[in-house]
């Protein structure tokens, strides 16, 4: 058996042990299968089992290795922005509309800032420049296209910084290392206009709630529209505008981030459409890994936790310093 690998020499008192890989088990089962009262050993199936666990674990480490060339990809891109005297965003993106050239006096990675409606966001990098531009950097961290609802969510925290930052320019960016959807090109939605009526102040829908249609009083205060000052007929128009523009978005498959989820969880408020989903997922997937966990909200907990009741295994990981290996015990934000 030391001849055909299956045991080695131990470190200890024991002379040999045999290998863990399962082989020298399956052996033994096999020669002495007889001596085993009522066992029926099934070696074709017992190997498939151990293929297929080798494939999650495969997966886990592909997952694993995407997440860390992100994580070298924001490092690099803040390195340079550091280092370099003035250049222009085209040295790194392509399709840059403002292409002016920078010189970087300060830079932020994972700077996180708040909605008018109070939920955070957060950015992988922002450079600012002394001319007043500020540089907003997304990282998209595998191997796939970019689609269009990581386009939206990047595009909505663009717009949040706008409101955040009136005097500055921003330039967005997002640096993506499978490229693009040809779908996620065109994928505007927080800047499309309301306007209710002939004449109206056109407000962009990012004014408005995306669950009422109501107007989000700070959000339209930066955008020069004083809620305090207009009367309830003009404000309930530019309600109805709103969520009949959102109803229409909805039809094209349309939705922003927060829109996606809230569409996922009421579907999985239907027992039978949820297990169908279940089963479609489970036959796609053998696991499931959530990057940036630390950003996750109660709505996306509860998506992940019913991934795992469902059969498919999680596995979130969060970014403080280092990488923590999280399971789904905890709760909260």
């Amino acid at each position: 058996m030391a001849k055909a690998d299956l045991i080695r020499k131990g470190k200890s008192d024991i002379r040999f042990r045999g290998l863990t890989d399962g082989t020298l088990n399956l052996i033994l089962r096999s020669r002495f299968e007889e001596e085993i009262e009522s066992y029926q050993p099934d070696l074709k199936k017992n190997f498939h089992e151990d293929l297929e666990n080798l494939r999650k674990d495969k997966k886990s480490l592909e997952g694993l290795v995407r997440h860390l060339t992100g994580k070298m990809a924001e490092y690099q891109l803040t390195t340079e922005f550091r280092s370099k005297k003035r250049f222009s965003p085209s040295r790194y993106f392509a399709n840059v509309a403002d292409d002016a050239k920078l010189n970087i006096i300060d830079t932020k990675m994972r700077p996180v800032f708040q909605r008018p409606d109070g939920k955070t966001m957060e950015l992988d990098i922002l450079a600012i420049s002394d001319c007043g531009g500020i540089l907003a950097v997304e990282v998209k961290k595998t191997k796939d296209p970019a689609g269009i609802a990581f386009v939206r969510d990047f595009k909505e925290k663009i717009g949040v910084l706008a409101l955040l930052h009136p005097d500055n320019r921003i330039i967005p960016a997002y640096f993506s290392t499978g490229g693009f959807t040809g779908e996620s090109l065109d994928a505007d939605i927080v800047q499309l206009k309301v306007e209710p009526f002939t004449g109206a102040n056109p407000l962009s829908l990012f004014c408005f709630c995306p669950q009422t249609g109501t107007i989000l009083e700070q959000a339209a205060k930066s955008a020069g529209f004083d809620v305090s000052r207009k009367p309830d007929s003009q404000l309930q128009a530019y309600t109805t505008a709103a969520t009949r523009l959102r109803a229409r978005l909805r039809e094209k498959g349309r939705l922003s981030f927060d829109e996606a989820r809230a569409a996922a969880l009421e579907r999985l408020k239907d027992p039978l459409l949820a297990v169908r989903i279940a089963q479609a997922l489970a036959g796609r997937f053998g696991e499931v890994i959530v990057d940036e966990a630390q950003d996750c909200n109660p709505d996306d907990l509860t998506v992940i936790s019913w991934l795992r009741d469902s059969g498919l295994p999680a596995r979130l990981f969060a970014v403080e310093g280092k990488i923590f290996e999280h399971t789904l015990d905890f709760a909260g934000p």
